[in-house]
């Protein structure tokens, strides 16, 4: 079987590399009735690239927030969860719970603003959530404070939703691991995602783009 290889820059430029049958898509405006339903990932997609949102800062409604959707062997990886990621994932009939892990390429505001959103709702019982696991984070140095700093802001919220019933206590945990120098950052599967460090502005560090490998 052919090594099937994604390229992903901090910029969210995502690059597929000729030869690698890489197929690469934009998120599709849903019809009536679409994007209500858990889709799991197609297995038989052997590599599917998907640009949830390529915008910056400015709130713009035609561009949302930097993310992009890797669905590779069965598995659905998000790097980057810029403003509006889990509206482009419910377009896409994909809920929050059918996220395997989030990845973080540095810590600017545009790449982390919908975390929130992805990690709350995402708890919710609905098509569009659903997760009864830890949420699952790979990000560069400070990604864990940030994650710690962001359960401690919401922990009202988490602790009337239990009270309540509609959250258990495990549900709203949160799994982090950083990397601080280039190297392979998570493997499952025949999939292998390296972390590789870059230059986005001589003040912006941490930063790194990712590459993705599917033997």
């Amino acid at each position: 079987m052919k090594r099937r290889t994604f390229v992903m820059s901090t910029m969210l430029a995502p690059v597929a590399l000729a030869g690698y049958g890489t197929e690469a898509a934009t998120a599709k405006r849903p019809t009536a009735g679409e994007g209500s339903a858990s889709q799991p990932a197609d297995e038989s997609c052997d590599f599917r690239v998907i640009t949830l949102g390529t915008g910056a800062p400015p709130p713009e409604i035609e561009r949302f927030g930097p993310s992009a959707l890797v669905e590779v062997a069965g598995q659905y990886l998000l790097f980057d969860v810029g403003r509006g990621a889990l509206q482009r994932l419910t377009q896409l009939g994909i809920p929050a719970s059918d996220i395997n892990r989030v990845f973080i390429t540095h810590l600017h505001s545009d790449h982390t603003v919908g975390l929130p959103d992805l990690y709350l709702t995402g708890m919710l019982s609905g098509p569009f959530g659903g997760r009864k696991e830890p949420f699952r984070i790979t990000g560069v140095e400070g990604t864990k404070e940030m994650m710690d700093y962001m359960k401690l802001a919401y922990s009202a919220d988490s602790k009337i939703r239990i009270k309540d019933g509609e959250l258990q206590p495990e549900w709203t945990e949160i799994e982090t691991m950083e990397f601080t120098e280039d190297g392979v950052v998570y493997e499952k599967a025949g999939v292998k995602v390296t972390a590789f460090e870059n230059f986005h502005g001589e003040a912006i560090k941490p930063s790194f783009g990712c590459r993705i490998d599917y033997d």
